[in-house]
């Protein structure tokens, strides 16, 4: 066993979610957990995981991360049925109503569209669409800097129109132009990437999940404290047919067991991940400062 001692962070599945909803001593006993993050509804990343229910990730974590105080989420999502401008104006409307507190997971794993993947240009299933797609969501929350909104009331100016940039991405997906929603306070938020057997992690990601991440996954029979290399931390997925208070009982014997409790606060800065870099060249939005009243 190595001596670094990583941070622990929970996979929960839809039927837990519901649990964790309607319970309220379910839902104090789980935020009072120092986790580093929890990922509802890891049903939509892992096929070892099943559900009875499949929420909408980014809706569900806002409503998880509302009834508690210091619980930190990993949305599920992918670029199959929702475009990454979409996701993206999802992602920045989450950091806003909870703090920082949300991030995004992907994977290659999906549900299958009877049309495809519509979002694609016709006919293309380029193998760097995951790139685009996460690079086109890491540029387009940076494209309205939180700073830039100026609320001078005495200028009649609400926004340096200045400040904010166009994101026009070329490749799996077309995108021309700002989002709409202005960067959260605590800025951009955490992009992982979910890859239960392992490979290559897209650049554009934060957090990498899985036999070689910065987040190693436990396995499910044993959950030893047992891994290899000196990861930032551990998930521990519902095992199937689990119930959330067995995997909470579960949870806090590892804590107990020595793992690194995280502190309260924002995702980035409370598991220490650098904000990956924008993939295109920033483009001024606007030639002239206006004001928006």
């Amino acid at each position: 066993m190595s001596t670094y001692t990583p941070y622990l962070a929970l996979g929960i599945t839809g039927d837990q979610v519901i649990d964790l909803l309607a319970d309220d001593a379910l839902r104090a006993r789980w935020d009072r957990l120092p986790l580093g993050f929890t990922v509802p509804g890891v049903e939509r990343l892992d096929p070892a995981a099943t559900s009875s229910y499949s929420l909408e990730a980014t809706v569900t974590a806002t409503f998880l991360a509302a009834g508690s105080d210091r619980a930190r989420l990993l949305a599920p999502v992918g670029f199959g049925r929702d475009h990454p401008y979409n996701v993206a104006r999802r992602s920045a409307s989450a950091g806003h109503l909870a703090g920082g507190r949300i991030g995004l997971v992907f994977t290659e794993r999906h549900s299958p569209l009877p049309a495809g993947e519509p979002w694609l240009r016709p006919g293309e299933d380029p193998p760097h669409r995951f790139c685009d797609g996460l690079g086109a969501v890491r540029d387009l929350e940076q494209s309205w800097p939180y700073d830039a909104v100026l609320a001078d009331r005495a200028a009649g100016v609400f926004v340096d129109s200045r400040r904010i940039d166009r994101v026009d991405a070329d490749g799996a997906y077309r995108i021309a132009g700002p989002l709409t929603v202005p960067e959260p306070a605590t800025g951009a938020g955490v992009l992982a990437w979910y890859s239960p057997r392992g490979g290559p992690t897209p650049v554009p990601a934060d957090l990498s999940i899985g036999p070689d991440g910065q987040v190693v996954i436990l396995d499910r029979k044993e959950r030893t404290l047992s891994w290899t290399g000196a990861p930032d931390g551990l998930l521990l997925n519902s095992r199937p047919g689990e119930t959330l208070p067995a995997l909470l009982d579960a949870a806090e014997h590892l804590l107990g067991a020595g793992l690194r409790p995280t502190p309260p606060g924002p995702l980035r800065p409370a598991l220490g991940v650098p904000l990956a870099g924008r993939t295109l060249d920033p483009a001024p939005a606007f030639d002239l400062a206006e004001a928006t009243r």
